[in-house]
């Protein structure tokens, strides 16, 4: 479908286009990396906290964690429910409290520290870029779901990022 594409451009446009596209493959590519660290981030976390609370099924349940970090804003929940409901059952309502907190504090640790850092090396965006990229995915619910939105807040802003900057280059030149 590409290359049926790039045959109603001239020359001049097929570069650009080529260009840009790998651009935006390598950027891509560098947001799944950044991804796959703080899946492995938010596992290595989790391991950590949850064998100093002695909990059974501590690397299956930091291996859930890992994986959930893959879905926004809900994954977390999704990873810590069986935490919770383990610890309820086999220490009582304040252990599960406990293993509500460590999973909160995890949580904001992430959202607030290791996404932005993480994420301006991988795609090269500011962390505010970032956290404003974040808020515009889950702003728009009657158009897309806020989980989704999520998920391709920063792909997006990252191509956004590239066409811009393309922008910049060419009014500087032309000024």
């Amino acid at each position: 479908i590409l290359h049926w594409f790039r045959g109603f451009l001239s020359a001049r446009a097929r570069f650009y286009v080529d260009m840009k596209l790998e651009a935006v493959h390598s950027k891509i590519g560098q947001w799944a990396r950044g991804e796959a660290l703080l899946m492995f981030s938010i596992f290595s976390i989790t391991l950590i906290a949850l064998l100093i609370l002695r909990m059974p099924y501590a690397l299956t349940l930091a291996i859930l964690a890992g994986f959930c970090e893959f879905i926004p804003a809900v994954g977390p929940f999704i990873a810590a429910i069986p935490s919770v409901l383990i610890g309820v059952s086999q220490g009582g309502l304040m252990w599960g409290l406990v293993l509500v907190a460590v999973y909160y504090v995890i949580q904001w640790c992430e959202n607030n520290l290791l996404v932005p850092l993480i994420m301006k090396r991988a795609v090269g965006l500011s962390p505010i870029a970032i956290l404003f990229a974040l808020m515009v995915g889950i702003s728009f619910p009657d158009i897309i779901h806020p989980v989704l939105g999520v998920v391709l807040s920063i792909p997006a802003a990252t191509i956004l990022s590239i066409f811009l900057d393309d922008l910049r280059t060419m009014r500087q030149k032309n000024a």
